[in-house]
């Protein structure tokens, strides 16, 4: 019998504050303003500043710290890390207060962190100690250094978190708690510092009652110190726990997940380390990092824009606040057991924490394993280095991807499709190139990937880090005396001559294929190439280089975003920017192909089970898009929606002002929002969702006519992907659907910048990638993947069952399927599922309807005009009533099958009409998604209750 335990279930970017929402701060008189202020003044001033959530929240800086402390509250529409600030001043020529050793960086102008990040990502070296680590962060360990220095500290930073009034279920007054950094291990002299200088800068009812949270081992050891001195501050001292309400629920990460629970306490934070990515976390600290899990629940309130809580939503696992967690005395029982359970976290205040048996746990986890994805070998002796796209044809596209990459595959869609203006002369350089440079690389990367402290039952992301990112990249990311440990231990262990160890002392595998020079011979090849394609380019306009890996956009492997793409120059000597002369065609390949071994993309890889060696890096090479000539960017997807919509497609418009990103947008630098669909009888119908915040009141940045000719050409482009997969497929599987996304630029007059007496090109839109948005089928078995069930229906399956149902004369057996709604576009199948197949036999011979024992009828949905289940979507119980397509040569003379809810099946051909009770009609599930399988799970515990 299942034990069940529900324990808890409840129901322009940095613009200037206003003068009465807060005063930039100026600048020694020059003017240049840093979006933070020195001083705040009001509630209303406060408000302003934090960023939104249960406890808003503004970060701080005080520089200098100790000598004359200076409070800077940063404004959270324009920074979200606290180093953004440090480099935001020295980058735009302006010293850092504090830090007189570090020297501004002239020439220079930006006027958000955004324009520095877009800046610095084509860059080959970065000034003052900026370096680019996990998740896309540009980072100053210099700023940290200064910060967490103990007592030579020049810096201190923090967050001033409002902690809202309680009413009940206790009473608790509105609370102001700053928080420090973690690794802050201070003096009682640096946190008397901390408190006076904020009370000094903050209203006095918000000063007077000024509390601060401890949150690491080191900071409860000074707590503890205070406390037996009987020192002042120590009433003014908290611990998260203080802030926790018995019974209340905040929601960081929605989502549902099973694993075996895992409790972790303050007192030992060290047993993080023994966290499996299976376990479901539960914690009564908010841990600095998040370890591998499926999920984790903190007994102590997070705030939105913790570490941990972005952590979370960026892995996609359930992440909530229970206060009193541990109050519950069978959370303890199924800690000593390290019991499987259910977590389901819904937004804001949902959370069900439920014991599960083992065999449903084994159950879920069958559901979750993922079939291995290898690319399957090729020749690449005689592939050609480069391909001119212009040349082929999105027909041969299958044969061609795993030769060029997905990306580049892509793109021959765009210019198959004969509508669309994309880059001039894209070309692609195949992964022979990569394959042949990686060569003498492969006796070290096998000794990587079989090295069992890197991917073994004793490996760890931190090796795993140290060997493709090297020591330098480690000792940023892994800054604890811990970590420094672990990296001398390991290198200790892997001596001089060891093939592992030799590869972290060169810099890690990622910069071991940069620093690799290609083959000349080769490279001549490919520098030849680009001349030829790109001969009449200005020797200043810059080429990207874009990764185009074949194992992305394929079958259950969508990729996006894990490589990276750089600019090259034909003529690098010749740039007028000395941080662009090391940008050689040479450069720009090689860190293209080194970021096919990134951390990142490593760990994106070994957790959807793809065969890191079976796989290459092709290179898409066509015009930079520099920020002076975009006018406009955005991102697409134009879907061709089934028959149960009342439109037959729509296209979605992401878009943005000049080169300001918008999929990384700052503050309140939001896009505008456009939508175009397509009527059934060919009326296109355009709205406008959103404006961007960039542009006038009532302006808009595309035109309309600018929408209807993106639509006309994404939609040539979809239309003839659909064409193309659907061309081998049997009539069962077609799809009926198909989304795809794109990227546009709009460019000014002169993109791409040509040579002096050349025709320079118009203003215009162009399209420069598109890619398949399908999920893919991987969980699926051989056996549910052979059934005819269409594939954009299988591959939106949230459960497919088969149902047989039988009497002593007949016997019907059909196939059916769900779809998730949350699947886009809806199938429509939610509620009432698709009758994917269906056949009649006779068990013996029934004399009404002439048919003698045997005889059966199968049909697949193809052959079916009609298959309703009358009532379902209301909540009635299941039926079925089918009618063949009239003039079926496989339905014969089946005119009608009918299988009521109670037990009734009744038959009618051409001629005659049957009647049998059923004594079995029953499903049996082929499919499920995990996440079906588990809420089965909670609905089935919910009844039982």
């Amino acid at each position: 019998m299942c034990s069940s335990l529900t324990v808890f279930c409840a129901c322009e970017p940095g613009t200037s504050t206003s003068s009465d929402g807060g005063t930039p701060s100026a600048d020694g008189g020059t003017g240049f303003d840093d979006h933070t202020v020195p001083r705040i003044d009001s509630r209303q001033q406060l408000s302003a500043l934090s960023a939104p959530g249960p406890r808003p929240e503004v970060k701080f800086v005080i520089a200098p710290f100790f000598d004359s402390p200076n409070v800077l509250y940063m404004d959270s529409a324009t920074y979200t890390l606290h180093d953004e600030w440090y480099w935001f001043r020295l980058l735009n020529g302006h010293p850092v207060p504090g830090d007189p050793d570090t020297q501004p960086v002239t020439g220079l102008s930006f006027s958000t962190v955004e324009e520095i990040k877009l800046w610095a990502k084509d860059k080959t070296t970065l000034p003052l100690d900026l370096k680019w680590v996990a998740d896309g962060r540009l980072y100053s360990p210099r700023f940290y250094t200064l910060a967490l220095s103990g007592d030579d500290r020049k810096f201190g930073v923090g967050k001033l978190i409002t902690v809202p009034a309680l009413s009940e279920p206790i009473v608790r007054p509105e609370m102001f708690v700053f928080e420090l950094e973690y690794q802050d291990s201070l003096s009682a002299r640096a946190l008397e510092l901390f408190f006076a200088a904020l009370r000094a800068t903050l209203p006095a009812e918000i000063g007077d009652a000024l509390v601060w949270a401890v949150r690491s081992p080191n900071q409860e050891r000074l707590f503890s110190e205070l406390l037996a001195q009987g020192h002042p501050l120590a009433s003014k001292i908290i611990r998260y726990s203080d802030l926790a309400v018995p019974g209340e629920v905040e929601v960081y990460a929605d989502g549902i997940t099973a694993g075996r629970l895992r409790v972790i306490r303050a007192a030992k934070p060290e047993d993080l380390a023994l966290a499996r990515s299976s376990d479901v976390l539960l914690t009564d600290f908010i841990p600095d990092y998040l370890p591998p899990a499926s999920g984790l629940v903190t007994s102590v309130p997070q705030t939105p824009l913790a570490h941990i809580a972005v952590l979370s939503r960026n892995r996609g696992i359930p992440n909530a606040y229970l206060g009193g967690l541990f109050d519950n005395p069978e959370i303890d029982q199924l800690e000593r057991g390290y019991a499987p359970v259910i977590l389901r976290a819904r937004s804001p205040d949902e959370l069900d924490l439920m014991a599960i048996t083992e065999a449903q746990l084994r159950a879920y986890q069958g559901l979750t394993q993922k079939q291995p994805i290898r690319v399957d070998p090729i020749d690449l002796s005689g592939v050609p280095y480069v391909f001119d796209l212009a040349s082929y044809s999105f027909d041969q596209v299958e044969q061609l991807r795993p030769v060029i990459g997905g990306k580049s595959a892509g793109f021959l869609a765009l210019l198959d499709a004969g509508v669309v203006t994309t880059p001039d002369r894209p070309v692609a350089i195949s992964v022979r190139a990569y394959a042949e440079h990686l060569r003498p690389l492969e006796p070290t990367i096998t000794a990587m990937l079989t090295d069992p402290e890197f991917d073994g039952p004793r490996g760890s992301a931190k090796i795993r880090y140290l060997c493709l990112e090297g020591p330098a990249d480690y000792d940023l990311r892994y800054a604890s005396a811990e970590d420094k440990s672990s990296r001398e231990g390991f290198l200790a262990r892997h001596p001089a001559g060891d093939a592992l160890g030799d590869l972290v002392r060169a810099g890690g595998l990622r910069a071991s294929v940069r620093a690799h020079p290609m083959n000349p011979a080769t490279l001549e090849v490919i520098r030849a190439a680009l001349q030829a394609a790109f001969s009449d380019y200005s020797e200043l306009q810059g080429l990207r280089f874009r990764s185009s890996s074949n194992v992305e956009d394929i079958e259950g492997f969508n990729g996006a975003g894990l490589y990276d793409s750089n600019t090259g120059f034909l003529h690098p000597e010749a740039q007028p920017d000395p941080l662009d002369r090391n940008n050689s065609v040479e450069f720009a390949i090689k860190k293209t192909w080194g970021s096919y071994w990134s951390f990142e993309a490593f760990e994106e890889r070994r957790s959807e089970l793809v065969d890191h060696t079976s796989g290459g890096m092709g290179v898409l090479v066509h015009a930079r898009f520099d920020d002076a000539l975009e006018s406009a960017n955005g991102v697409a997807l134009f879907t061709v929606l089934p028959s149960n919509h009342a439109d037959e497609s729509v296209f979605e418009l992401n878009v943005q002002d000049g080169a300001v990103s918008v999929t990384n947008p700052t503050g309140d630098s939001l896009p505008e929002v456009d939508r175009v669909t397509k009527s059934t009888d060919g009326t296109l119908r355009i709205e406008r969702l959103a404006a961007s915040t960039l542009v006038p009141a009532g302006a808009h940045v595309v035109s309309d006519e600018e929408l209807r000719g993106l639509f006309e050409q994404t939609e040539a482009v979809t239309r003839l992907w659909l064409s193309s997969v659907n061309r081998a497929a049997p009539a069962s599987h077609k799809r009926s659907t198909l989304t795809l996304d794109f990227e546009v630029r709009r460019v000014r007059q002169g993109w791409p910048r040509l040579v002096e007496g050349v025709p320079q090109n118009p203003a215009r839109m162009i399209v420069k990638q598109a890619r398949s948005l399908e999920p893919g089928l991987r969980n699926a078995t051989p056996e549910v993947v052979g059934l005819p069930i269409p594939r954009d229906v299988l591959a939106r399956a949230r459960r497919v069952e088969r149902r047989i149902c039988t009497s002593p004369t007949l016997v019907v057996g059909l196939v059916e399927t769900y779809t998730d709604p949350l699947l886009r576009p809806d199938m429509g199948y939610w509620a009432e599922p698709l009758t994917a197949s269906i056949f009649v036999r006779a068990v013996q011979a029934i004399a009404e309807l002439g048919w003698g024992a045997g005889y059966t009828i199968d049909l697949d949905h193809t052959q079916l005009a009609h298959a309703t289940h009358p009532g379902l979507g209301s909540g009635e119980p299941w039926s079925l009533d089918v009618k063949p397509v009239e003039g079926s040569a496989r339905a014969r003379d089946l005119r009608r099958v009918q299988l009521s809810a109670d037990f009734l099946a009744r038959v009618e051909t051409s001629s005659a009409s049957y009647a049998t009770p059923l004594n079995r009609c029953t499903p049996d599930l082929l499919y499920s998604t995990p996440r079906d399988y588990l809420l089965d799970i909670l609905a089935q515990a919910t009844a039982g209750h």
